[in-house]
């Protein structure tokens, strides 16, 4: 199965040429970082403190302004200035994009503090057409961020390559990146980049391949010490670009190391207590190549790829762990190793996942995974169709233990697939009102 595919938007990122993901994030505040990256020149320091307000910028709460400049000075102040606190006060922030537009870019050490989700509100406007940001804000090179407390709002509007055919490419809330080189020194010299947090917030009508990505394209650094954790998604109609295609994958999060190099790290992630309605999108959470220790705990995934509304099956994971280092192009034999590292040190604990379509927890080709505790209901695809299904679908790891999970009202309960490699350990899951498999062995895929 190729699961590789994130379409190409032409936003330079100086990314492999077999993967392009666009996505989102918000920082602000480092020496690594130029103001010239939002092309503006701070104000001179006053006295505001640890922390400064959007509105002192000219940001407008008032569901019709376009706030775009505003945010921009502000995050080009704080980083000239040392400021630790962005706060955002209740209202709804519109953003106006004109035409296809990379985002907004922020700078390292800095907390983005809204007054709570539902109350402070960051809006992509569908004002104009074929208009839409990349990704709303970019952490690039850039690293120590907090956010909180805001609910971001997509506009769902698909931005087309030359041949009319949509990019997932575009309409991310945040991404968390390293470049693989320095095509553009104004956001930072790549480096080893560590602490992230986004808690308590809400993404909303999004239709980027990820609502929030972290992704690392260098070979060298690593991303270290990510949390996700009590945040909300909820999918809208026609939010999964070209839903047919298995190669345009439609996650509301998604972890990516390097595909090429086994250094380009992503480590120590922990994705917790979020609220994932994927039922108009393909899946909840990935986990791809080159990401070592990943925590995903007591969240809660409905829907994943709902067949009322996504016309194909395949990535229809609540939860995906899939190591995509893997060459499917003309140029190379098919499946050839690209030299990244597959997933490993994986933990997938006491999740609660409601009617997946493919699988509630997919591993395929991954190092040491734990599935434990899971509450699984609903998984509907029968297993005559293509690839993997099963409420839980193993795959070719190296060591997986499946323990302690409850399973009911599926089509296929536990699905183990042989492999020439790997360890997979049942034990104490239960499986009730299973139909026609509760548990199955079948030839590796």
């Amino acid at each position: 199965m190729a699961m590789m595919g994130f379409s190409n938007s032409g936003t330079a990122l100086s990314a492999p040429a077999a993967l392009i993901v666009l996505g989102v994030a918000l920082i602000g505040n480092s020496s690594n970082w130029n103001a010239s990256a939002n092309s503006e020149a701070p104000s001179p320091c006053v006295a505001y403190g640890d922390s400064i307000d959007v509105t002192d910028f000219g940001a407008r709460g008032d569901a019709m302004s376009d706030n775009v400049q505003a945010f921009k000075e502000a995050i080009a102040y704080a980083s000239k200035c040392s400021v630790a606190t962005i706060t955002v006060p209740a209202g709804t922030y519109e953003f106006i994009p004109r035409g296809p537009e990379a985002g907004i870019y922020l700078g390292s050490n800095l907390s983005l503090r809204g007054d709570g989700a539902g109350r402070t509100i960051l809006s992509v406007s569908d004002r104009n057409a074929n208009s839409n940001f990349a990704s709303l804000f970019w952490a690039r090179n850039q690293d120590n961020i907090s956010i909180s407390g805001i609910t971001f709002v997509g506009n769902n509007v698909p931005i087309y390559d030359g041949n009319g055919r949509a990019l997932n490419s575009y309409g991310s809330a945040l991404i968390i990146a390293i470049d693989s080189g320095d095509s553009m020194p104004e956001l930072g010299t790549p480096r080893d980049l560590a602490h992230f947090i986004v808690e308590d917030c809400s993404f909303r009508n999004f239709n980027a391949a990820a609502w929030i990505s972290v992704i690392n394209y260098s070979t060298t650094f690593k991303i270290d010490d990510v949390r996700l954790i009590d945040n909300e998604f909820v999918s809208y109609e026609k939010n999964a670009v070209n839903p047919s295609s298995v190669g345009y994958v439609s996650n509301a999060i998604s972890i990516m190391g390097s595909m090429t190099s086994a250094d380009g790290l992503v480590t120590k992630i922990v994705v917790s207590g979020n609220s994932i309605n994927a039922r108009y999108i393909k899946g909840g959470i990935a986990i791809w190549s080159g990401v070592l220790g990943a925590t995903i705990e007591g969240n809660t995934i409905v829907d994943a790829g709902s067949a009322a509304y996504i016309p194909n099956n395949r990535g229809a994971y609540a939860i995906n762990v899939y190591n995509n280092a893997y060459y499917h192009d003309a140029a190379h034999a098919d499946g050839a190793p690209m030299g990244g590292t597959r997933p490993d040190d994986v933990h997938i604990k006491g999740n609660n996942i409601l009617h997946p379509r493919s699988c509630g927890v997919y591993v395929a080709s991954a190092g040491r995974v734990w599935i434990v505790d899971n509450v699984i209901s609903g998984q509907s695809d029968p297993e005559y169709e293509s690839l993997p299904k099963g409420a839980i679908a193993v795959s070719q790891p190296s060591d997986a233990v499946v323990t302690g999970n409850k399973i009911s009202s599926s089509f296929i309960g536990l699905a183990f697939y042989r492999g020439n490699h790997g360890v997979i350990r049942s034990t104490g899951n239960t499986v009730d009102n299973v139909m026609p498999r509760g548990f199955a062995i079948y030839p590796a895929r």
